[in-house]
This record gives C-alpha cells, structure tokens and sequence, in this order.
C-alpha cells in the first residue's frame, strides 16, 4: 500500500480533536476511508513516532488502538495543520520530483511558514 500523505495528516487532525483515549479508527469519524487503508496508516504514523498505539484483535479482523500522540506528532501537527501551507507543501513537492516524506513535507510547511514572518 503507498502511503497517503493526506491522508496521515487528516488522521493526525482527528485523533487531535480525541480527548478520550485510547480510540480506535471507527471513532474518529473518517467516512469514506478504506478499513484496512485507516489501520495501514495508524500504523506508519505510530512506527513514524508521531502517535503511540499497537494493533489488537488480528484473529478476528483486528484494529489499532491509539494510545495517544507524541510530542513529535504535536510538533508535527502544528506545521502542517494550515491547509493552504500544507497543499503548496504537496504541490512543491510533487513539482519538483521530491521524495514525498513525512520529514520533507514537515521542513517545506515549516519553511513556507517562515515566510509568513
């Protein structure tokens, strides 16, 4: 499965707006995502750093549960919440033929917001 950017971002913002954790996916009110797309995802942001949790269940389905967010997931969310930053960040990126990480849309958010300044 790739991964979806905006996807991330979006979880980062639900699970933000959470104050009850832990939460599984089906709370975070995310319609039309794919199942299975929402746990791949839950995991590369908690093996990321940027949410802590661990997947429970595998014999019947599974889910992840999320623990809560790490201080990097914070810093993470306060860079890239701003959605006009965040779709030039993308745009940047994909103009310019970069590798679409999370650690490269954090630094060209953080750089189009000092410009801000």
């Amino acid at each position: 499965m790739k991964r979806d950017l905006r996807l991330m971002r979006d979880l980062l913002l639900a699970l933000e707006k959470h104050n009850d954790f832990p939460v599984q996916p089906s709370e975070l009110n995310m319609p039309g995502q794919d199942w299975q797309s929402l746990i791949e995802h839950l995991k590369i942001l908690e093996s990321g750093g940027l949410i802590t949790g661990k997947y429970v269940g595998w014999k019947t389905g599974g889910t992840f549960l999320v623990q809560g967010i790490t201080y990097a997931g914070h810093d993470y969310i306060e860079t890239i919440r701003n959605d006009g930053i965040f779709n030039r960040a993308l745009s940047f990126i994909k103009e310019n033929s970069f590798p679409a990480t999370l650690s490269i849309l954090k630094d060209v958010c953080a750089k189009l917001l000092l410009e801000k300044l």
